[in-house]
């Protein structure tokens, strides 16, 4: 392997998962329901950003998506995704602040915080100009 290749995974494997080389190499395994995917393709395809931060806002809304479904973001338990979508769709102010109650009993930094809640944010504010939500849940946090 040369200097040059990325040696970054670019998404995370799930157990059970075919493997990244081979011919099932082909097809990406989706680790994403399907509004985050939409949102996550905006980011990397319109707005340009990278994809380290794409998979970062991913894996944000999809543990923020675990805690609306199963009051906690233990990635081994694995959230439907239509569920996920639909809790997501239907997540109000008090439910993002018991979030960040959350985080802040599991001591996440500062910085994680913020990044988390920009992640929220911006998430929010692409469903309410597609006209998928009416108001955006974190305009009053």
């Amino acid at each position: 392997m040369s200097v040059m290749e990325d040696t970054r995974n670019t998404a995370p494997i799930s157990p059970g998962a075919p493997s990244t080389d081979g011919p099932a190499a082909a097809s990406p395994v989706c680790h994403y329901s399907p509004q985050v995917q939409e949102f996550l393709d905006f980011l990397k395809f319109e707005k340009h950003f990278s994809d380290y931060t794409v998979k970062c806002y991913g894996a944000d809304l999809m543990q923020f998506a675990r805690f609306l479904v199963n009051g906690h973001d233990n990635p081994e338990h694995a959230v439907d995704f239509q569920q996920a979508d639909a809790h997501l769709m239907a997540c109000d102010a008090l439910k993002v602040r018991e979030y960040l109650a959350y985080m802040f009993s599991r001591r996440y930094s500062k910085s994680t915080t913020a990044r988390k809640l920009a992640s929220l944010r911006s998430f929010y504010r692409f469903n309410v100009r597609r006209q998928r939500l009416e108001t955006n849940p974190l305009s009053t946090v």
